[in-house]
């Protein structure tokens, strides 16, 4: 053999090697990662197809865990698919792992996820899915019917709503999102009768459901997770949201508790405006009645007292609006805080009134001539008058962004 043939025989004989290297690459690894979401870092588990090409847009789906696990031990079960099918998978960790709960793991932080994960890697925005076993797969349920505009379908395996109360959270939704269950005949945390009574409730109110019944099957999931995944991938593929997804901002509990209590001081403040506004308009009153060059004694002294009304009312005015501006900042909601932002402007306005007001009193405690002062007293009122039209204009604009 020639030196030559030698060498074209040894690169031959390398091509199953380098084959066999190229088919244990095509299974996509698992990556750890993490990103922040109200003030809180946050674990996932993420499954990138590879190569990935920037030009392709690919579906996301997120996956739930089941209680007591992690991300990780339901991302592992999706990572085939992920590198056939050209899917990328999120796996997020619940805040409490034994738990899921839409207040401490609120639909705000999915949307961060898929956000943070948009700003990576080329997601198709109309094709994120969502997937749970377990408590995850209630989860799941709960985020789709509340953030039905921003996801396409879900599938889920092993849960449903079982008590009334849970029932309530269908009423979220804004538009009839998909979903697919899978459950055992003898899953003993979720029964067969639980989740046709989801179905039925579901398919009652227009949403299109598919449950699969698996005959001598548990709860346990992860034997079957290949063909349960497989199956639920089909269903999942199939949708696609007809306009680019809508995130529906829901109100976080513990931002509405502290909304609540902010609301309660502006409207106790509210009631002190008003009667100090009242006290000092009946002060007005007895001034108009007076004569500036005989009376300027006594309507020195009644300028004084609506001065210093005016003046507690434009401190409680000033602190409705911080109040209000406060509210408007939390998360309550798109049409809570447009109705708080427009409250805002309503009591800075009324504070612009108020010192405009005030300054129309304080006239009268100068020394000047009863036709000076009637002249700047007239100025000063066209600018109240002014000020009252903008406020009666807000007023409006507040009733309009009324919830």
């Amino acid at each position: 053999m020639t030196p030559k043939r030698a060498i074209a025989a040894s690169a031959l004989s390398l091509l199953p090697l380098i084959l066999l290297t190229s088919l244990a690459q095509s299974k996509p690894k698992i990556e750890k990662q993490s990103f922040t979401s109200n003030n809180k870092k946050r674990t996932f588990y993420l499954v990138v197809p590879e190569p990935l090409k920037s030009e392709a847009k690919l579906p996301l789906l997120l996956v739930f865990h089941g209680s007591g696990r992690n991300g990780l031990s339901i991302v592992e079960t999706w990572q085939d698919i992920a590198g056939k099918e050209n899917l990328i998978v999120a796996g997020l960790d619940s805040l409490d792992s034994s738990t899921w709960s839409t207040t401490k793991d609120s639909p705000s932080v999915i949307r961060d996820l898929v956000q943070t994960l948009e700003s990576k890697y080329p997601i198709n925005p109309r094709r994120v899915y969502l997937f749970g076993h377990s408590g995850g797969a209630v989860f799941a349920i709960d985020v789709a019917m509340i953030e039905s505009e921003y996801f396409a379908a879900a599938a889920v395996h092993a849960g449903s709503w079982r008590e009334k109360d849970e029932f309530e959270v269908m009423r979220s939704a804004r538009r009839k999102i998909p979903l697919a269950i899978w459950v055992g005949d003898r899953d003993p945390f979720f029964s067969i009768a639980s989740v046709r009574a989801t179905r039925d409730a579901l398919t009652t109110s227009g949403f299109h459901v598919e449950v699969t019944e698996m005959p001598g099957h548990d709860h346990w999931y992860y034997d079957l997770a290949p063909k349960i995944n497989e199956a639920a991938w089909e269903f999942l593929r199939q949708y696609e949201l007809s306009s680019e997804p809508r995130y529906a901002e829901s109100v976080e509990a513990a931002d509405a508790s502290d909304a609540n209590k902010l609301i309660a001081e502006i409207n106790k403040s509210q009631s002190h405006l008003l009667e100090l506004v009242k006290q000092a308009n009946l002060l007005e009153t007895s001034i108009d009645g007076k004569d500036l060059a005989r009376d300027r004694s006594e309507l020195q002294k009644l300028a004084t007292q609506q001065v210093d009304l005016l003046k507690q009312a434009v401190a409680i005015a000033q602190t409705a609006a911080d109040k209000a501006q406060h509210v408007a900042g939390m998360k309550i909601g798109e049409k809570n805080q447009a109705y708080f932002q427009a409250t805002t402007q309503y009591y800075l306005k009324f504070v612009e009134l108020l010192v405009a007001k005030s300054s129309e009193a304080e006239v009268l405690l100068t020394s000047d001539s009863a036709d000076v002062i009637a002249g700047r007293r007239d100025q000063a009122r066209k600018k109240t008058e002014s000020l009252q039209q903008e406020l009666n204009t807000l007023r409006t604009e507040v009733e309009k962004a009324t919830p």
